[in-house]
């Protein structure tokens, strides 16, 4: 496999360009030809002259790119000139198509896609592209994903070059396309994809809960206030002409499976409404971030070294130019000599957004730099490469050294405030005695267990207490009956399934929320509980036993009906002589049962 970059500037023209590769020794004996075209120039007739010129000098080469993303503020260095990387593969082969998305959904042209892929063997890795900022095509790439799990889709959203104007397009061989996806696979059984992930940012605030959501990347409300409060009340930004400008240094942040996403809103509405390249669930749980440029350089490097470990024959980098604001123009052009030291002909561009999707998670991002090596057949060196270093990393200007103590300072306020905040969700949700849920905690989680369960009928509620407790007490003290329930606690936790909950009601009383089980399944747990308690040793105090009450929850039930149909249950059982088991079915065809008693069951 071979790549080589060219840069169209100095005279140098694209007519230039194709001499010089049809003058490649490799240009003829390649399996397969692919040229990749990032076009700064929002001009359609250049555009469309350049890939006339490709199309008849170049006729076995398929030809795929994008416009890529002006500066985003006076004195930036954005890609100014057009960049072409040819790759030239000796066994392996590529399949492009393009899908207009004004004649169907991202979703709908994923599965044609992959339809379209069954004709391939041995996909190594899926190249993608969009044009139009509010296409969203986030489904497209999970749809794919789902079909070729172990497959690498990387990438980036075409740029525009004025910000806020969206005059992004995508290419395929001699077609201009706009409100459109591209997609080329790559595939051969020697050809070897290592993508890398660069990030460098950091999340800073609590947990912001998206609370309305659109399809299309509008979030509407964050915490149920219009979205924009978030950059308000945090950061003093205000929706305006340079609103994008001013968030690009501080993204908004998600966990994604293990990777960590980063998203920039494109604009905000005139309702405080955010928009963003990728579709924003209800529910999702964003927080502000932050970085200084050691992060971002350090993780930039250890990628650089990845990719100089796997010996790339060609090198691609995806990068956004939120990390040149906050960088620089110098540090920014650093971290991208890193990958240079990598593989000489490599190239970087800048999207609208990156795109990266492996089994660690990803999507649409921001403010990354996805870097995707490739090479056909194994390494060629026996030993480990010499890995690059940057001893200039800590070498920092007064100014830069200020804004890092400011950073480390964040840093270590929000470490403390996260761990009380922490020690004190713990000690809400927690009995403090015997370290277990909570009645707070059992109310919750059975609340959003009822929610989630439908049908109802794999839920169980299991309520015991301890015999006797009260004798206990008054023979051997309170601090005994503290240890009696402290080691009832830990031995019915070790019994019951690893997806079961214990709680300590009050008291001696105790409830295990049981999922995916039936009356049967709580009958017998409830039955080992049993056992399993009277056989322990308590010295002294002699054999301890339990009562307990069991139900299946019905479509009808909620919280508190459940809690007194299983308080009922129990108390059966302390009527029926102790130390027993009672299911509440069982209940009502028993005639006779001893009074019952009323409670409340807030919590």
């Amino acid at each position: 496999m071979l790549q080589r970059t060219y840069v169209l500037k100095d005279g140098f023209s694209i007519t230039d360009m194709v001499e010089q590769l049809q003058a490649l020794p490799e240009y003829a004996k390649a399996q397969t030809r692919l040229l990749e075209l990032f076009e700064p120039s929002d001009d359609t007739v250049l555009i469309q002259q350049e890939l006339n010129i490709l199309h008849e000098a170049l006729p076995d080469c398929r030809v795929v790119g994008m416009t890529t993303l002006g500066p985003i503020v006076e004195g930036m260095v954005s890609q100014t000139h057009t960049v072409l990387s040819l790759f030239l593969f000796m066994e392996s082969t590529v399949l492009l198509q393009s899908f207009d998305c004004n004649s169907m959904t991202p979703k709908s042209a994923a599965q044609r896609f992959v339809q379209q892929l069954e004709a391939l063997s041995d996909v190594r890795g899926i190249f993608m592209s969009f044009s139009n900022f509010q296409l969203c095509p986030t489904t497209f790439i999970y749809e794919v994903a789902e079909s070729y799990p172990e497959v690498p889709i990387f990438g980036a959203a075409a740029g525009t070059r004025r910000v806020g104007v969206d005059t992004s397009r995508v290419f395929l061989d001699q077609h201009i396309l706009h409100n459109s996806i591209i997609a080329v696979a790559f595939a051969g059984k020697q050809l070897h994809i290592q993508p890398t992930y660069t990030l460098g940012f950091r999340p800073l605030s609590r947990p912001l809960e998206v609370t309305d959501a659109r399809e299309d990347g509008y979030v509407r409300t964050i915490e149920d206030e219009p979205a924009i409060n978030v950059y308000k009340r945090y950061l003093d930004i205000q929706p305006g002409r340079d609103f994008h400008r001013d968030v690009c240094a501080f993204p908004l942040m998600k966990k994604n499976h293990e990777l960590m996403k980063a998203w920039v809103p494109i604009d905000a509405t005139k309702d405080g409404a955010l928009l963003f390249s990728a579709a924003v669930k209800k529910g999702t749980k964003l927080f502000l971030s932050y970085t200084k440029s050691e992060y971002l350089l350090r993780d930039a490097l250890r990628d650089a070294n990845t990719q100089l470990r796997f010996e790339p024959q060609a090198l691609q980098l995806f990068a956004c130019l939120n990390r040149r604001l906050f960088l620089g123009n110098e540090l920014a052009n650093r971290e991208l000599q890193y990958f240079s030291a990598v593989h000489p002909e490599y190239f970087y561009t800048y999207g609208n957004c990156e795109i990266l999707h492996t089994q660690k998670g990803g999507g649409i991002l921001n403010s990354s730099i996805v870097g995707i090596g490739m090479r056909e057949g194994n390494r060629t060196g026996e030993e480990e490469p010499l890995p690059i270093h940057d001893s200039k990393i800590e070498q920092k200007t007064a100014s830069e050294a200020l804004n890092d103590h400011l950073v480390n300072f964040l840093e270590e306020t929000t470490r403390e405030l996260q761990a009380s905040m922490s020690e004190l969700t713990r000690l809400a949700n927690h009995d403090q005695l015997t370290s277990i849920a909570n009645r707070r905690s059992l109310g919750k989680a059975l609340q959003w267990e009822l929610a989630k369960q439908q049908p109802r009928k794999n839920l169980g509620l299991i309520m015991f207490d301890i015999d006797h407790f009260k004798r206990v007490n008054d023979t051997f003290g309170h601090e005994t009956g503290d240890l009696v329930l402290i080691k009832i606690a830990e031995t019915v936790g070790t019994t019951i399934r690893h997806n079961d909950l214990l709680g300590r009601w009050g008291g001696d009383e105790f409830i295990i929320i049981a999922t995916e089980t039936s009356a049967e399944g709580i009958a017998q747990l409830a039955e080992r509980i049993r056992s399993t308690v009277a056989s322990l040793d308590f010295g002294e105090i002699g054999p301890v036993t339990i009562s307990l009450g069991g139900v299946i929850a019905s479509e009808k039930d909620d919280v508190s009906s459940l809690f007194s149909h299983v308080d009922r249950a129990l108390y059966h059982s302390k009527g029926k002589g102790r130390n027993q088991f009672t299911s509440y079915e069982e209940m009502g065809i028993l005639e006779e049962a001893p009074a019952l008693r009323k409670r409340s069951f807030s919590f």
